[in-house]
Parts: C-alpha cells; structure tokens; sequence
C-alpha cells in the first residue's frame, strides 16, 4: 500500500503496531456529521437513556443493563437500545437478563431503526459500552443531538470526549463505575445541559 487511512489515532497507533505499518504511510481523517443547531431538553421526571449499537457482543450492552439495574428505584429512568439484531442469540439472552432483573417495562429492544433523529431528540442521556472501538459513529451522533455521553474508554472514544466537559470515560466492563456516571447525570439537570451543549459546539466546530 500507498497510503493507509486509519479514523482514529488508536487504529494508527494499531495498525504501526500489531500489522507494522510504516507510519508514514499513514493518514488520520475522523469520521464525521452534519451539524446542528444546539438542542435544549425540557425538564421532566423520566430520563431517556439511548443506546445506538448493533448487536454484537463485543458492544457490551449487558453492562448497561447491569448498570441499570442498580439504578435506585426512586430514580425515573427509560432505556432504548436501537441496532440490527446481528446476532438474535445475543438479543434472546439479553432479553432473558432483563427479565430477571425486572427491567422489562424500561428496557425496549427497538431493533434496526431509519429515523434516528426523532429518537436521539427524545433521549437525554447516550451511552456507548464497547469493548472496543475505532472512532464511534453513535457518540458523534449523540453529541451532536446535544446528549451528554457515558462511554468505554477504548479506542478512539478518548480523542472525542473530555472528561466532565461533554461527556464521561469509564473502564470496559465496568458496570458499578458506568453506574456512577449514569446517577451524576440521572440526578442531574444542568450538568446533562452543559455537558451536552459543550458536545455539540466540539462536534461542530472539529467533526
């Protein structure tokens, strides 16, 4: 090869690395959206948590779930995970864990969906558990849309959120630390507001 294109410094990184890659050879362009204009929600009891991933294991959506489930009960809270039903064995199984864990009247399973717009308006909070990543698609949409994000710290997640300025990293399969940062948030109005119009000014400006 020429040229090699990577979408985040992680992959580069990866590709000198684990493929040896002469580095000169390669060439970073992020991935991007169209802009928008800030979105301020309105104040209401019940936050919506959004997940946009297929459903692949190495998406980690069962820590989510196990996060949510230690949410405390005086908490109003609704989870929407959107995303192809890649593998239907995995989305059996998770249907099965939040029935157990008496999720199911706030856990919606919404599949594959074409207008994600409508759906990341109505959402305040978004969520990303990946065990890995190149440079998400679904965060540049959440912050985007104004969402204050909650994310695994892998890949290239880290190049796109700063610490408590738009968003927060966790470690993978970390649940209890998701927890915490799903209950700053959930508790609290102004911060999803800043954190979320500090990501759409980032995603405009850079993205």
């Amino acid at each position: 090869m020429d040229l090699i294109l990577g979408n985040s410094i992680k992959v580069i990184n990866q590709l000198a690395k684990d493929e040896l890659v002469n580095k000169k050879k390669c060439q970073l362009i992020y991935n991007g959206v169209e802009k928008q204009k800030f979105f301020k929600r309105k104040k209401k009891k019940l936050v919506n948590i959004i997940m946009i991933a297929n459903f692949i294991s190495y998406k980690n959506h069962k820590m989510l779930i196990n996060a949510c489930s230690l949410i405390n009960k005086n908490v109003s809270w609704k989870l929407d995970l959107i995303g192809n039903f890649t593998d239907p064995s995995l989305v059996e199984s998770l249907k099965s864990l939040v029935v157990s864990l008496k999720l199911s009247k706030k856990v919606s399973f919404l599949g594959q969906k074409k207008n994600i717009d409508s759906f990341l308006k109505k959402a305040d909070i978004g969520v990303l558990t990946s065990d890995e990543e190149g440079f998400s698609n679904s965060l540049l949409e959440y912050m985007s849309f104004s969402l204050p994000v909650v994310a695994t710290n892998v890949g290239g997640n880290s190049e796109l959120i700063d610490e408590s300025f738009n968003g927060f990293l966790v470690k993978k399969n970390n649940s209890n630390e998701l927890l915490t940062k799903l209950n700053l948030l959930l508790n609290n109005y102004n911060l999803r507001t800043r954190l979320g119009r500090n990501g759409n000014e980032r995603i405009n400006k850079n993205f």
